[in-house]
């Protein structure tokens, strides 16, 4: 699974893609230091570009996480500045 979130910094929107050969959906879930997940997107199979608005939430530090059914799920950072 290859997966680009951007920007980072990001202030009005991140942008995700996704190439994947799985072939079920994939879960994007994003998630403040404390744990309180701000969006869940769901992601069809194949490749995909998909944006999320980030005008109303706070700025700081997030976590992402994008999970499978199969496989171990991927996570990274990202900073939301306005």
């Amino acid at each position: 699974m290859q997966i680009a979130v951007f920007p980072n910094p990001a202030k009005d929107r991140l942008t995700i893609q996704l190439q994947t050969t799985a072939v079920t959906d994939c879960h994007f879930e994003l998630l403040d230091l404390s744990g309180k997940c701000w969006r869940t997107v769901v992601l069809a199979p194949g490749t995909q570009t998909t944006e999320i608005f980030t005008h109303d939430i706070p700025a700081g530090l997030y976590l992402y996480v994008i999970k499978t059914e199969k496989g171990m799920p991927k996570s990274g950072k990202i900073v939301i500045m306005h």
